[in-house]
């Protein structure tokens, strides 16, 4: 299970602190994207997260770490606006989860360990004149007010890099739009197997809740965290 030492300390709209030359010290395949949650329809407050596995045998800070958005066609959709893990400590133990979150920093979930929203998103007028003038400026587009949180892509891939190579890539044809996109739970993860998207599944379990346990969330929840559920075959 995951171990997180320090988790996000930003409020919400401040800007991004700068990282320095910190990047983890990772090989290929040592982590292993696991579980995608895309935009959902209908009511939802769980919101699109990213949960990642540790492969390797130790374990690791994943400060300067990145997370790289793609279209089908190699386009970025937030271009120059990596995720990049940029708290104080962020560890995950070998064998352990980590989720990466499209929330508010001061409203991140206990199943989210990290928010990558100050990063990832949009500005909807951006290509206005007035907003060229700003950027020429030297404004940073997570100054604008107006900003807004970019949807991850519903079809298109995922890097993780660490300083400068490619740990792991997931390529998806789509993304459900209620539950996640689960990496069969009967394998013991690893980038190999995320290669195939024959080893994918749908999760659209209902939240199992004890029993006079109140519904904090809304809309189907996946596995963050933790191993998942076994692909039905």
């Amino acid at each position: 299970m995951l171990c997180v030492a320090a988790a996000v300390a930003a409020c919400a709209g401040c800007s991004r602190p700068p990282l320095g030359e910190i990047c983890p010290d990772l090989g290929e395949g040592d982590l292993v994207i696991t579980e995608i949650r895309g935009p959902q329809t209908g009511g939802d407050n769980r919101g699109q997260w990213i949960e990642v596995f540790n492969a390797s045998d130790e374990a690791v800070d994943l400060r300067g770490l990145r997370l790289e958005f793609y279209d089908l066609q190699g386009k970025q959709p937030a271009p120059g606006r990596p995720m990049i893990v940029r708290t104080e400590e962020v560890l995950v133990e070998p064998g352990g989860y980590v989720t990466f979150g499209h929330h508010e920093p001061d409203r991140v979930p206990e199943f989210i360990d990290y928010s990558f929203i100050t990063d990832y998103f949009t500005v909807p007028s951006l290509d206005s004149e007035e907003v060229e003038t700003l950027l020429e400026l030297g404004l940073e587009p997570e100054d604008f007010e107006d900003r807004a949180a970019k949807d991850l892509v519903s079809a298109g891939r995922i890097d993780l890099v660490a300083c400068g190579e490619l740990i792991d890539r997931v390529r998806y044809e789509s993304l459900p739009s209620a539950g996640t996109l689960s990496l069969d739970g009967r394998l013991d993860p690893s980038a190999e197997d995320n290669d195939d998207a024959a080893n994918f599944c749908i999760d659209d379990a209902e939240e199992d809740l004890e029993p006079g346990a109140p519904q904090l969330y809304i809309g189907l929840p996946g596995t963050p965290q933790e191993e998942n559920r076994p692909c039905e075959d």
